[in-house]
């Protein structure tokens, strides 16, 4: 519910957002509507206006609630992992609150248009672990062109 006492309803309106993944959930076939597959996200778009916490991260931000279908929504369970920062373009299907005063827009037949990073793996000693791209690719190249004789 919207702080006005009833759900917004929007038609026609699409956006495109950047932010992070908060919670992934999974619905399959059996039971869900029109038999297709569902996996809904709750994505925080950070509001670059307001303050940083001690990790530099931004204190307040939008909640979007989206849902992608079918091989999207397989797609979307096997990559996403929550706090990866991904982009997302869809249709906006109304806005309503959550808890208190904070609303929650709500996205339906969304396109995942960039899966983003990971946070990278953290090795024994608690540091992260990155892979060289360059070294990686030149490495991909000669196994290729070795492969190849």
């Amino acid at each position: 519910m919207s702080p006005l006492g009833k759900a917004v309803l929007m038609t026609f309106s699409t956006a495109t957002i950047q932010g992070k993944v908060m919670w992934i959930g999974w619905k399959d076939k059996q039971g869900k509507q029109e038999n297709r597959n569902t996996t809904t996200l709750w994505v925080n778009v950070p509001d670059k206006r307001s303050e940083k916490d001690d990790n530099g991260n931004h204190t307040k931000g939008t909640l979007y609630q989206v849902r992608v279908w079918d091989n999207q929504a397989i797609t979307a369970q096997k990559y996403i992992e929550k706090f990866q920062t991904i982009t997302i373009t869809g249709s906006i299907t109304g806005i309503d609150s959550y808890k208190e005063d904070n609303l929650k827009i709500n996205m339906d037949f969304a396109t995942i248009l960039d899966y983003g990073y990971k946070q990278p793996k953290k090795n024994m000693e608690g540091t992260p672990v990155f892979i060289p791209m360059k070294e990686a690719i030149q490495e991909a190249i000669k196994k290729k062109i070795t492969t190849a004789k």
